[in-house]
């Protein structure tokens, strides 16, 4: 799954980096990607998205979760029975930003 910064600025491999929520102010709220060879070294990150709140921060980490364990699936009729096809379609979750999350867009 690919995952895009909510300014467009990086897109990178979500099985190649950790997430964490951030805040330096505890006004300023960010949720950064960091390369999971460099642990314990997270001084370099990139940062995906910026919100108000933790909880907002905590919301998106939520739906991305969703979209990651989602997969689709299709009924299909094969020799007279029912069958299941999922599909795993390459999947991209781009972080919204402030205001899209608060359907303000």
């Amino acid at each position: 799954m690919r995952i895009i910064s909510s300014d467009y600025q990086w897109n990178m491999p979500l099985e190649m980096v950790g997430l964490r929520i951030v805040s330096e102010t505890f006004r300023d709220w960010r949720i950064i990607a960091f390369s999971m060879q460099d642990i314990p070294n997270v001084d370099i990150y990139w940062t995906m998205a910026r919100y108000k709140s933790r909880e907002d921060c905590e919301e998106v980490m939520k739906r991305l979760n969703k979209e990651y364990l989602s997969t689709r699936s299709d009924s299909i009729l094969i020799d007279g029975r029912i069958s299941q096809i999922k599909h795993d379609y390459p999947k991209v979750f781009r972080f919204p930003k402030e205001r899209e999350l608060h359907g303000e867009d």
